[in-house]
């Protein structure tokens, strides 16, 4: 109701700031954002008033426009502690945490609270700092991980270094038990060639499950044929390796989707370890670049 009769207000008087200030205050509480923007953008256009700048720029934020909250913000940091704060809070939210420590701690030396915004602007400046000192103990304790985190790794490589400098192995045929499934692989001294195929079954579940209930009948669980084919190329005793992986069901519920192969291609190095009897990977596609183990069991 108090808006409309500020909008008919404003087609009397277009003029009139104030009121056009409290209209958009009264969008701006009910969640209207983009005519919350409209009229504190015109009242930011024909006026100094440094809150018109500060409260278009939280409509432009909660619309996404985060280059324009910040033009707005910046424009009138100087004169509004609660702009300041808030042009603080963005920056630790970015990472600029020595420019959102100096902005935060300026609004908290220089209010004096006497005012709800200053309160306010306060309030935010301890949150800009609070952020930031989260940010950077989460931060250092990341970066103190590293290097436990990278040394398996740091270490497999120069282990790989060593062994693709080395004689290449005797030929061998022998079952390797892998993250993945057994292996059997022949290797020729410069060629490994493996292979494998297990069945695994899956309870089943989702829409044939929904619909077996319906129907009255006990879910028939499905068998998936796993498949593995595993070739490498050896300089010694290390190498690079390609490893396929197909996975199929039966009985397949939709014979176009469920009993299509699923395939997995798998790439990475190789090292030989303790003479034969162990295989030590690391994958491309792992994110964590994890050491892993295949193990001779026969």
């Amino acid at each position: 109701m108090e808006a409309a009769f500020l909008e008919r207000k404003l087609k009397l008087d277009p003029t009139d700031n104030h009121a056009r200030f409290r209209l958009a205050r009264v969008y701006d509480e009910a969640g209207r954002d983009s005519l919350a923007a409209h009229h504190y953008f015109i009242v930011a256009g024909h006026t100094d008033w440094a809150s018109a700048h500060n409260n278009l720029a939280v409509c432009y934020a909660k619309l996404g426009f985060k280059a324009k909250q910040i033009e707005e913000l910046q424009s009138v940091e100087d004169r509004m502690k609660l702009a300041k704060a808030n042009v603080a809070s963005l920056y630790a939210s970015a990472g600029f945490l020595k420019s959102a420590r100096e902005m935060a701690t300026s609004v908290i030396s220089t209010s004096s609270g006497r005012s709800d915004d200053e309160e306010l602007a306060v309030a935010r400046a301890r949150g800009a700092l609070d952020e930031g000192a989260e940010t950077e103990a989460k931060e250092r304790g990341s970066i103190a991980k590293i290097p436990d985190e990278t040394k398996a790794e740091r270490d497999f490589l120069a282990a790989f270094a060593d062994a693709y400098c080395t004689d290449a192995p005797s030929p061998f045929h022998a079952l390797y038990n892998t993250p993945h499934g057994d292996l059997t692989l022949d290797c020729d001294g410069k060629q490994i060639i493996g292979h494998g195929s297990f069945l695994k079954t899956m309870p089943a579940g989702g829409l044939g499950l929904i619909g077996s209930v319906f129907a009255g009948n006990t879910a028939t669980p499905k068998v998936a044929k796993i498949t593995l084919d595993f070739n490498a190329r050896l300089t010694g005793l290390a190498g690079t390796f390609n490893l396929a992986i197909v996975s199929e069901t039966s009985p397949p519920s939709t014979p176009t989707v469920l009993g299509d192969p699923s395939k997995r291609a798998i790439r990475g190095i190789l090292r030989l370890a303790s003479g034969t009897t162990r295989i030590d990977v690391i994958e491309e596609e792992d994110p964590r670049r994890e050491l892993k183990t295949y193990s001779c069991i026969s």
